[in-house]
């Protein structure tokens, strides 16, 4: 075999190692371009939006590979510049550009880490395996066994970053600028640092060009430990931000229940002294209709008036108007309905407490709250036929609450997430579901939100225990 491969030429032998050396490089381009599209697919409205990415990063950074005399770096980066502004383009709707840029910008330090890897481990096969007593045989083989190690271990690197940044990075809503700010610091000390380490190179490249340097470039042991240390570091910042975010929002949840707790217990009492006022004013309505007849007998109309408007600010109280079957729940069911009905929005009610199921009150009053007010918001945005319902039904141990309501906006639910993405920044926004999902977990439960046209569906489901 030897034989036969002597026998070919050097110029075709300089042109195989020339082509092998140019699907190294495009390899890599394209799975960096492939995993792009992959990683971006959780985050994104539209699925095709990260499909068609993935494909137009696999042509943009071809082409701009042949047609500009760039390196790989530059030219994914050019690329995914591109594939940014397409993606802005086709998830206008979806509103979370800060999150779209930190998501971009994070897997693009990945890709600069993991090609810094590589050129580290060019530079140690290179001083390792080659020299000038090599074979050209053993040359070749080298050559081609150490580009397929290259093109594996960017597939390695490539796919563990994305998909542990995927495991990990659960956020749907959008970023404020301050947390973007803070979220870049580290990947831009990684750009500021690859320009360091590329100029060692650049220089290390003209000594050799002019003839000062007669070795190939060594490979660095710092230079290779600062990617690897800096590889992890991007992957632990993201890890980290996201358990500190969880805790932050843990404590919220906490207080913004705690809060609806008491709130609830006040709108309850207020309707028991109501009804205990009631019962005090049957027993003395006596005396104050004497008093009224008093004063229209004797011709005092204006203070039989005075008097009336007097009683009812002492004892006016709006009643209760839905019966639910518990007070709890009439309460926080009637004050959302005289909300919904301040805001011109027509509110119809089915809702009848499961008695015999053990699911406490102030539950799914928590449940009620948050869930009408959402639908309050989202209703009374809508441009017209502004409505919410409210239905409840028991399947054997399952209790389902569906609550509808008239929208004019786009729902964001990506397939397997519970919650829909918020394009808002502000800190407690989106609260309200998460409180409803926390509540419902508790009982074993779930939920499901949808739309269908204008209509806006949040269900409901809990697992309860007949007495």
């Amino acid at each position: 075999m030897k034989d036969w491969f002597y026998s070919i030429p050097a110029d075709k032998l300089t042109a195989y190692m020339k082509t092998v050396s140019e699907i190294q490089v495009v390899s890599v381009l394209l799975l960096t371009a492939c995993f792009l599209g992959v990683f971006l697919c959780p985050f994104l409205s539209k699925k095709s939006t990260a499909i068609i990415s993935g494909a137009a990063g696999c042509i943009c950074s071809t082409v701009l590979y042949y047609i500009l005399p760039l390196g790989g770096v530059e030219v994914v980066g050019i690329s995914m510049i591109i594939i940014l502004l397409f993606t802005f383009y086709r998830e206008k709707k979806n509103g979370l550009f800060r999150q779209i840029i930190f998501l971009f910008v994070v897997y693009f330090t990945l890709y600069i880490l993991v090609a810094g890897v590589m050129s580290q481990f060019s530079f140690f096969t290179t001083n390792l395996f080659y020299n000038s007593d090599t074979d050209v045989f053993d040359l070749v083989v080298r050559f081609t066994a150490e580009s397929v190690l290259y093109v594996v271990l960017a597939f390695v690197l490539l796919y563990f970053g994305q998909f542990f940044l995927k495991k990990i990075y659960h956020s749907h809503r959008e970023l404020s600028n301050l947390e973007l700010f803070l979220l870049l610091l580290p990947e831009c000390s990684v750009f500021f640092a690859r320009s360091i380490v590329i100029s060692y190179i650049q220089l290390y490249n003209q000594g050799i060009a002019d003839g000062s340097i007669k070795s190939n470039i060594p490979g660095n042991l710092y230079h290779l430990l600062y990617y690897i240390f800096s590889y992890f570091v991007v992957l632990a910042q993201v890890y980290l931000y996201e358990k500190i975010k969880a805790h932050q929002e843990e404590i919220s949840q906490n207080i913004i229940l705690q809060k609806q707790m008491e709130e609830i217990r006040e709108q309850v009492g207020r309707v028991e002294r109501y009804y205990g006022e009631l019962r005090a004013v049957r027993h003395d309505i006596g005396n104050h209709l004497q008093t009224i007849g008093n004063l229209l007998e004797g011709g005092e109309k204006e203070s039989a008036v005075s008097y009336m408007k007097k009683m009812k600010e002492e004892y006016e109280f709006l009643p209760v108007e839905i019966k639910s079957g518990n007070p709890v729940t009439d309460v926080i069911l009637t004050e959302k309905m005289r909300r919904a009905k301040e805001q011109g929005i027509y509110f119809e009610s089915n809702f009848i407490f499961p008695e015999r199921m053990k699911i406490d009150a102030f539950d799914l009053s928590i449940l009620l709250h948050n869930a009408i007010d959402n639908a309050i918001e989202a209703a009374d945005a809508a441009s017209d036929k502004k409505r919410i319902a409210v239905f409840s039904s028991v399947n054997q141990s399952v209790f389902l609450i569906r609550i509808e309501n008239s929208s004019s906006g786009q729902l964001f639910v990506n397939e397997g997430e519970e919650l829909p993405r918020t394009t808002k920044a502000e800190p407690g926004h989106g609260m309200g579901l998460k409180l409803i999902l926390r509540t419902a977990k508790k009982y074993d439960g779930d939920i499901r939100l949808s739309q269908e046209g204008d209509t806006v569906t949040l269900e409901i489901m809990l697992q309860g225990r007949n007495s």
